[in-house]
C-alpha cells in the first residue's frame, strides 16, 4: 500500500533584538549559528562604491541574501533579509531554510520572498517601539513564508487575501532610505549570469538590495569558506 509522504514545512528563523530571549534552545542554537556565520561574512564586505545611499541609510537599509546551509541539511540554502544594528554592528534578520529547487523557484518571482522580508525589516532602526515592530516583522515573515510555500489550490486561495494585505501594507510603508532613493535610477536585472540559478553555487554568499518598487540598488557576493554548520 502506498503511503502519502507528508510535505516538509519550512520554518522561519529570526534573530531580532527584542525577541532573542523567547526561543527554544534548539531554535536559539540554529539562529546563533546562522547569525555568527552571516556576521563573519558581512563584516568583510566593503560598502558598494559609489552607492545610491548615503550614511546613515547606507548601513541601515536591509540586504536580501542567499547562502548555502549544507552543514545544516544537504542541498539546502538560507534566504531572507538582514540589517545591522547601529550600535553593536551585529546583524538582525529573518530567513528560511529551503531546498535549492524551491529557493530558485521563489527567486524567479518578480517580487520574491526575500524582497518582502527586506521590506518588512526596513523600518526596524526607525521605530519608536522596537518590541512591537519585531513582533510584527516576525508575524509578517512567518505568513509570507507559509503563503509562498503553500501547495494546492485550496491552501493558495486561503492565503491569497492575507498575503495581499501584507503586501499592500509593506508597499505603503516608508523608511528614510525610500525618500532618499526616490527619483534615483536603479536597475531591473541582477549583474550575475544565469540569475537566479547561479545562487545554487554554494561557494558564495549572495547579497542585494532593492528599492520599494523592486528595482536593484546594489549587489555583492562573497566567497564562503565554511557554509553554515
Amino acid at each position: 500500500m502506498w503511503m502519502k509522504r507528508s510535505k516538509q514545512h519550512a520554518h522561519l528563523l529570526s534573530f531580532l533584538p527584542e525577541l532573542s530571549g523567547e526561543k527554544s534552545q534548539r531554535k536559539k542554537g540554529e539562529m546563533q549559528r546562522v547569525k555568527a556565520e552571516v556576521a563573519s561574512l558581512i563584516s568583510t564586505l566593503a560598502p558598494a562604491e559609489p552607492s545610491l545611499l548615503t550614511q546613515p541609510e547606507l548601513c541601515r537599509y536591509p540586504w536580501c541574501f542567499v547562502m548555502s546551509a549544507d552543514g545544516i541539511s544537504a542541498d539546502h540554502y538560507l534566504t531572507g533579509a538582514l540589517v545591522f544594528d547601529d550600535n553593536t554592528e551585529t546583524p538582525h534578520g529573518v530567513c528560511v531554510l529551503l531546498r535549492a529547487s524551491e529557493m530558485v523557484r521563489l527567486l524567479t518571482i518578480e517580487d520574491s520572498l526575500p524582497f518582502w522580508m527586506m521590506r518588512s525589516l526596513s523600518t526596524l532602526a526607525q521605530h519608536d517601539n522596537p518590541r512591537h515592530i519585531c513582533e510584527q516583522i516576525e508575524a509578517d515573515c512567518r505568513d509570507l513564508v507559509a503563503s509562498s510555500l503553500s501547495s494546492g489550490w485550496r491552501s493558495k486561495l486561503s492565503n491569497s487575501a492575507q498575503l495581499s494585505h501584507i503586501h499592500t501594507r509593506l508597499s505603503d510603508m516608508r523608511c528614510d532610505a525610500d525618500f532618499e532613493l526616490e527619483g534615483k535610477r536603479c536597475v531591473d536585472v541582477m549583474p550575475w549570469r544565469s540569475w537566479p540559478e547561479c545562487v545554487s553555487d554554494s561557494e558564495f554568499l549572495w547579497l542585494w538590495r532593492q528599492n520599494r518598487h523592486g528595482k536593484i540598488i546594489e549587489s555583492q557576493r562573497k566567497a564562503v569558506v565554511n557554509p553554515v554548520t
